[in-house]
């Protein structure tokens, strides 16, 4: 137990240590970014909650007399929505405390109650097939339980996924882009131009949620498509917004997604491995308290893998980045990454150790020089 505490205590100094450092990048001289300094300050809060639970969670199961596997089953799923909660109550403090006084929000406190319950109601769905798994696992592959896990977990996550994904979208209603006749053909012509005429390009009226603005692709076995927020529509002009949409063709260009999710896979196999190795020594024989001292450790254990993804992920924003600036004009998309800065109250750059464990694109003056050269 102690092993599993320490390493719980190291990595929330370490997350931090790391918050500290930007705080301190984000209020050098000459800097003003209130947003993203009020954000970051939520985060601390959150990453306490996170501690706290963990801790105690720990120390409960080190001394909790409850055994057999429908109690751990009830306790493996209480505890990942404990974890759901503790994230849906910093985004509530995020949505009515930090972004509506920077006036970011548009959502009603109604509104964000029905989001709650359908994110409560698909963790539950999603913590009760993870708890049949991995129940099923113990009983099958012995010590090697987690591998198994790996193996039957995975679909469980990607399927809760795509189904969020689709609730959310649904809630906010997409609508085709040839509402806008004239950026629609501009658009066609583009998804030719980048090798994508079957390519679908969406919008999702998230007007009704927040002002900022963002865009990203989606790829569903054959199916590929570019997602853009009304709210993007409506800042950008045209040669921007097909920029943008010629950027996220890049990232379909170059297979990121695939890659992403293998990427994720291989990291979470990693960190189910070294989780159920120090459950094992935690908790001795096989017994429900390792199932959830695993799902306490996986998200510290996680953290310290995430500069593998980070990584990985900015180099694939400078790839997508040298795709659009291939096929429409650079500065577009220069003018359209400056805008898109501006208009959702994001740093520039970041403490360069805080950037390696927390962001996943790169600084915005380096896109614009790589830009400039292209």
């Amino acid at each position: 137990m102690t092993l599993c505490l320490v390493l719980i205590c190291v990595v929330i100094a370490l997350r931090l240590y790391l918050c500290a450092r930007q705080l301190g990048h984000l209020a050098l001289p000459g800097r003003s970014y209130p947003y993203a300094a009020a954000v970051l300050r939520l985060h601390f809060a959150q990453v306490l909650a996170q501690a706290a639970s963990g801790v105690v969670l720990i120390v409960w199961l080190a001394r909790s007399p409850v055994s057999g596997y429908v109690w751990g089953a009830m306790i493996l799923i209480g505890a990942i929505l404990l974890l759901a909660l503790i994230d849906l109550a910093i985004s509530a403090f995020r949505s009515f405390l930090v972004d509506r006084r920077f006036g970011f929000n548009r959502r009603s406190r109604r509104q964000f109650l029905g989001e709650a319950c359908r994110v409560l109601a698909l963790h539950a769905a999603t913590a009760c097939a993870l708890s049949a798994a991995a129940i099923g696992s113990m009983a099958i592959a012995g010590n090697w339980w987690w591998l198994l896990l790996v193996v039957l977990g995975v679909p469980c996550v990607r399927i809760a996924g795509d189904l969020y994904k689709r609730f959310d979208q649904a809630y906010l209603r997409p609508g085709e882009v040839s509402a806008h006749a004239g950026l629609a053909r501009r658009l066609r012509a583009c998804l030719h131009r980048c090798g994508f005429p079957d390519a679908q390009i969406m919008v999702l009226r998230s007007s009704g949620r927040s002002s900022l603005a963002n865009a990203h692709a989606e790829q569903i076995g054959r199916q590929r498509r570019v997602v853009l927020q009304d709210t993007l529509l409506e800042r950008l002009c045209d040669a921007q917004v097909e920029a943008v949409v010629a950027h996220e063709l890049g990232h379909l260009a170059a297979g990121h997604l695939p890659r992403r999710h293998l990427l994720l896979c291989a990291i979470w196999t990693v960190v189910l491995g070294l989780s159920a190795l120090f459950a094992r020594q935690a908790f001795v024989g096989m017994d429900w308290k390792q199932l959830v001292a695993v799902v306490v450790l996986a998200q510290p254990i996680r953290f310290l893998m995430q500069p593998l993804l980070t990584r990985r992920l900015r180099a694939w924003e400078y790839e997508a980045d040298g795709f659009a600036a291939r096929r429409v004009p650079a500065k577009s998309l220069r003018d359209a990454l400056v805008l898109l800065f501006s208009v959702n109250a994001s740093a520039p750059d970041s403490d360069l150790w805080f950037a390696e464990f927390y962001q996943s694109h790169p600084p915005l003056a380096e896109r614009l020089r790589r830009l400039s050269e292209a």
